[in-house]
């Protein structure tokens, strides 16, 4: 009797170790915000920031993609996680992945996340090249961001 409850309590245990051997499964990122810079022209290469929240520590970033259609003036975002099977901690963790579009042409583009119809985005604004210099304004690296919960002032640290 004493073994038949000692091998009941080992099971759970046993479980999350074979289920930890299968490995980590593909599944849709929870995009929140898409993020667009501006001052894009049709000789930059062009860049988004995706943003959201997992909802423990079982998830971690995946594989993202972009398709942009110039005909129709749309990108379309496809943003995955991996999510690992196991004992997690149940707390908001925040994520950020940048998204690489490439050179894209002149015009006004909607963010689409599939899956995602929640996510929040701006228009990605692509003007045309002053010059054919690959960049006429020099940016500064920055670190953090930070705005205040009205979004009427900002905080940049370089």
């Amino acid at each position: 009797m004493r073994r038949l409850a000692l091998l009941m309590l080992s099971l759970p245990f046993t479980a999350g170790i074979a289920m930890a051997a299968e490995g980590p499964r593909l599944v849709n990122a929870p995009v929140e915000r898409v993020f667009v810079p501006f001052g894009f022209d049709d000789n930059d290469n062009v860049e988004v920031v995706l943003h959201g929240h997992f909802a423990n520590t079982c998830y971690k970033i995946g594989p993202a993609n972009a398709k942009v259609d110039e005909a129709a003036k749309t990108v379309t975002i496809e943003a995955q996680s991996y999510l690992y099977p196991g004992a997690c901690t149940q707390a908001l963790i925040s994520f950020s992945q940048s998204i690489k579009l490439g050179v894209v042409k002149q015009g006004d583009y909607k963010i689409i996340v599939k899956d995602a119809p929640q996510a929040k985005s701006a228009l990605l604004k692509v003007a045309a090249a002053a010059t054919g210099d690959a960049d006429e304004v020099y940016y500064a690296p920055i670190d953090t961001i930070a705005l205040n919960s009205q979004h009427t002032s900002a905080k940049v640290s370089v």
